[in-house]
């Protein structure tokens, strides 16, 4: 049979309070539209059949503007449409399509297809710097987001006792943080504690383009008291990403801005920030995934499961020509084997109550963008990202910014960097759970719960060597200016595999 469903949500300004930072005058539109559709039923009875759904979601988010920008906005000369509410909002939407086609007795065919936009205006937030500080115009770039992914699966009862599952799918994501009409141009401005406002810090022509195949087959077994299953998936990713390229000058005061502004200090400024060069970066990674496991029932009291997966990531080369050793040659883990194992047990012969334990090692995937930042901030002339005082050599002199990379030596460029000694995390969870029967349709289960995350990615700078001072909790403060390992270099942030983490945790489930 055909079913369908319709749903409305909404939210009208009359429906919200006006934030507590808010003047009592000032009510920011806080809106919500937002209608969503699903259909579905048989095209060709028992044979082939639909299903669909459509969502589009439209609401007002704005952004609370810190106090001190309408305080100062006359002395830095920023208009009075810089002030206020910053408009943020998206505008969603998602559609959805299945087929599922009966072939024969023993094969299904399913492909499905799914489609996501997301239009952001005024998204403020996204490079994480600023906030309420900055100005609407500022603030005006525009976040897009587009998504594509489509599947196929088939699945085949190849006999009685062998079912085989292939897969097919494919992802596609284009993001761009976009400048816009009203969005200004040239560095921005940083007046500490009091206003951002002029060019923004995050506008990208391409900020990520991925590109995600994946193939999957698995295949199930059943063989007397035994249920065996194999199975791999190869999924290559291939992204293309732009870094933000902006520049940015820091006043501690507005009276300091003032004096730069007019030509009286132009070096009055604290803090020169410029990213500049080629930022497009191209990249492939590979990740492998091999598993075979059994659940064999030993007998009607006692079942077990037991296997053994391995995963195998081959994230992006490094180039040799990098400027740090770290970055010359990036180390790819293959010491992945997880073997797992679970039992259940009666300890009655009425199942009354059941004794489950299981225990299982889990590897998860390096974020390529550790990655990305390393081949992209290797120092090299390409892209530079460095930050400059009024008395490093090459300051520019405000409002100047460079137009290519500078021909001086960056002493202070950033880097980021890959340990050699760097492996792909895992975790090893298990947990204990006894389940007693206590009426014919009440139950209670009681279970403990660990989980300890082992080699998890760390940052930490690596080029300062010199300790200066202690907190009072033990941890060194080290000299920014002396001791440095690569004098030539500012931070050098380098991931590395150190992190541990412990979760322990009694749960108690009461069902009826």
């Amino acid at each position: 049979q055909w079913h369908a469903s319709a749903e409305y949500l909404f939210r009208t300004p009359g429906m919200t309070a006006t934030p507590s930072r808010s003047a009592p005058t000032a009510k920011p539109s806080l809106k919500l539209r937002d209608p969503f559709f699903t259909g579905g039923g048989p095209i060709k009875k028992d044979k082939l059949f639909f299903f669909g759904s459509y969502e589009k979601s439209d609401r007002t988010l704005p952004s609370v503007q810190s106090a001190t920008v309408a305080t100062n906005a006359a002395a830095l000369g920023l208009p009075a449409s810089d002030v206020g509410f910053i408009p943020f909002s998206q505008a969603n939407q998602f559609v959805f399509g299945r087929l599922d086609y009966q072939i024969n007795d023993n094969n299904r065919l399913m492909g499905r297809y799914m489609y996501f936009r997301n239009d952001s205006p005024y998204n403020p937030n996204n490079s994480g710097t600023g906030g309420g500080l900055k100005t609407i115009s500022t603030a005006s770039t525009e976040f897009i987001d587009r998504a594509h992914a489509a599947a196929v699966q088939l699945v085949s009862t190849l006999s009685p006792r062998v079912i085989n599952e292939s897969r097919f799918a494919l992802g596609y994501r284009n993001e761009v943080q976009a400048a816009t009409s009203t969005t200004p141009t040239g560095p921005q401005i940083v007046v500490t504690g009091v206003a951002i406002f002029g060019g923004p810090d995050d506008v990208s022509n391409a900020l990520v383009k991925e590109v995600t195949p994946q193939y999957v087959d698995n295949l199930s077994v059943v063989r007397g008291n035994h249920n065996m299953k194999f199975g791999y998936d190869i999924r290559p990713i291939y992204d293309t990403q732009d870094a933000f390229v902006f520049s940015q000058y820091t006043f501690p005061t507005v009276q300091t801005y003032l004096d730069a502004k007019s030509g009286k200090s132009p070096f009055g400024y604290t803090q020169f920030s410029q990213t500049a060069g080629n930022p497009n970066l191209s990249y492939r990674s590979i990740y492998y995934g091999f598993f075979a496991q059994d659940s064999w029932t030993l007998n009607p009291r006692l079942s077990i499961t037991y296997g053994l997966r391995y995963d195998i990531y081959k994230m992006p080369a490094a180039a040799a020509s990098a400027t740090i050793p770290v970055n010359q040659n990036f180390k790819t883990d293959k010491n992945n084997f997880a073997p797992r194992f679970g039992a259940a047990y009666s300890l009655t012969q009425d199942h009354k109550t059941v004794v489950r334990f299981n225990a299982a090692i889990f590897y998860d995937s390096p974020q390529t963008d550790f990655y990305h930042h390393a081949i992209l901030n290797d120092g090299s002339p390409q892209f530079f990202n460095a930050s400059f005082t009024p008395s490093s050599a090459g300051a520019p002199s405000f409002p100047n910014v460079f137009s290519t990379v500078p021909g001086i030596a960056l002493t202070n460029q950033n880097i980021n960097g890959i340990s050699p000694s760097f492996a792909t995390l895992y975790a090893f969870n298990t947990n204990l759970q006894i389940t007693r029967e206590l009426t014919k349709d009440t139950a209670l289960t009681v279970g403990f719960l660990h989980t300890k995350g082992t080699r998890l990615p760390v940052a930490r700078n690596i080029n300062y060597t010199q300790v200066v001072s202690t907190l009072a909790d033990g941890r060194p403060v080290f000299s920014t200016s002396a001791g440095k390992l690569y004098p030539q270099f500012g931070d050098i942030f380098v991931d590395e595999s150190v992190g541990n983490s412990n979760y322990n945790a009694l749960t108690a489930t009461l069902n009826k």
